[in-house]
C-alpha cells in the first residue's frame, strides 16, 4: 500500500534534467569558481535545476557510542576511499564531506516519523549522491510503516557544476539568510538545505515550504521551492540516464529506537535476537526514546535489509513488555553515536 503523503514532500514542478540543464551553462558561459553574489530571481522562477537530495546535520553533542552487547567496536558508516573531482564550482573533495543536502522534518508528523527522518538527497565530496527515491518512497507492511531503501548515483564534474550552480543561485542559496519562518503554518513540515560550495558554506532553514507565500520572502521561497522539487525527484533524473545509477546504498550501521507502545493496537513480534538487549538501548536525556545502533545483519530480523527505515514496529521484549521499534539507516557521514538533545 503506498503512502503518498510522504511520498511527495512539495507541489512538485518539471525537474529538468541534467543534460538541458548542462546545455543551458553553455549557452550562458561556464559556471565561475566562487562567482559572486547573483540577485534574487523573480518570484515563480522554476529554473533549470539537476536534482539532489539534504540528510540531517551532525548532532551537536554526542555520548558514547551504544552499541548490542555483542557487537564490536563501532566505525562510521562505511564510504569510498576515493576523492571527487573538481570541476569550476570550488568544493570539498572527501567522501564523507557535505556538499549539498536537504532534510525535511519537523510538522504535526508522528513522534516516530521525527525519530527516523533522515535526508532525503546528499551530494558529497567524491560526487556521489544518496538520495531517497520519490516514487514508492513509503509503504504499510503487516509489521508497521517502512521506507524504501535509499540509492546511490554519481555524477561527473560538470554535472556537479550544473547542480551547484543551480543551488546557489537559481535555488536561492548563495544570497540566502538563516531562516524563514514567515508562514505560521504550525502543522507544516520544515526543510533544511545545507551547501558548502563555491565560498558558501551556510544551512538555510525553511518553514512551510511549497506554501503559497506573499510578501517581501515570496520570492526566495519560489527560488527554494523549485531546488526543492528538483533535490526531491532525484531518481528521476537517474532513470533519464543524467546521473549514474550505484545501486542500493548500503549502510553499515542503522540508528534503532524503542518508545513506549501504551496506546498502540496490532500485532507485536517477539524480540528476535540473543545478541541484543533492551538494555543496550540507552536513553537520552529528554527520554524521548531508548536508542541502540544495530548492524544490517541485525537489522535483517525485522526488516528487509537495505532499508530506508521502519516505524513504530511493534515488539514484545523478553520481559513481555511491548515496544514500538523504530529505525533509520546512518548515512555515510553520520557517527553510531547517540545524540544528545541540546536546549
Amino acid at each position: 500500500m503506498i503512502d503518498s503523503t510522504l511520498g511527495s514532500r512539495f507541489r512538485r514542478g518539471a525537474p529538468l534534467a541534467l543534460a538541458a540543464l548542462l546545455s543551458l551553462a553553455a549557452c550562458h558561459g561556464a559556471l565561475p569558481a566562487g562567482s559572486p553574489p547573483a540577485s534574487p530571481t523573480a518570484e515563480g522562477s522554476n529554473g533549470p535545476v539537476p536534482s539532489a537530495t539534504a540528510g540531517l546535520s551532525p548532532s551537536p553533542g554526542v555520548t558514547e557510542p551504544v552499541a548490542p552487547t555483542s557487537t564490536a567496536t563501532l566505525e562510521p558508516s562505511s564510504s569510498p576511499t576515493v576523492t571527487g573531482r573538481l570541476g569550476q564550482i570550488d568544493h570539498p573533495t572527501e567522501p564523507t564531506d557535505v556538499v549539498l543536502r536537504m532534510l525535511v522534518n519537523g510538522g504535526f508528523t508522528a513522534p516516530a516519523f521525527q525519530l527516523t527522518a533522515a535526508s532525503v538527497f546528499t551530494l558529497y565530496g567524491d560526487d556521489s549522491v544518496v538520495y531517497r527515491p520519490s516514487q514508492g518512497a513509503s509503504f504499510l507492511t503487516d509489521a508497521g510503516f517502512g521506507l524504501a531503501a535509499f540509492q546511490r548515483a554519481t555524477l561527473t564534474p560538470d554535472q556537479v557544476d550544473t547542480l551547484l550552480g543551480f543551488a546557489l543561485d537559481q535555488g536561492g542559496l548563495r544570497d540566502a539568510r538563516e531562516s524563514y519562518t514567515d508562514i505560521p503554518v504550525a502543522d507544516a513540515m520544515n526543510t533544511t538545505f545545507t551547501i558548502d560550495a563555491g565560498g558558501v558554506d551556510k544551512q538555510v532553514f525553511v518553514v512551510a515550504l511549497g506554501f503559497q507565500a506573499t510578501g517581501p520572502d515570496a520570492a526566495d521561497r519560489s527560488k527554494f521551492s523549485a531546488l526543492g522539487d528538483q533535490l526531491d525527484s532525484f531518481d528521476q533524473q537517474v532513470n533519464a540516464g543524467d546521473a549514474e545509477a550505484a545501486g542500493p546504498y548500503q549502510p553499515t550501521w542503522y540508528r534503532t529506537f524503542l518508545t513506549d507502545a501504551s496506546g498502540q493496537t496490532g500485532q507485536a513480534i517477539d524480540w528476535p535476537w540473543t545478541d541484543v538487549a533492551v538494555s543496550d538501548f540507552t536513553a537520552p536525556a529528554d527520554g524521548a526514546a531508548r536508542v541502540a545502533h544495530l548492524t544490517p545483519e541485525q537489522v535483517s530480523l525485522v526488516a528487509v535489509v537495505p532499508s530506508g527505515g521502519i516505524d513504530d514496529l511493534l515488539i514484545r521484549a523478553p520481559d513481555r513488555t511491548v515496544y514500538a521499534l523504530s529505525l533509520r539507516p546512518l548515512l555515510p557521514d553520520e557517527q553510531p553515536i547517540v545524540p544528545v538533545p541540546t536546549d
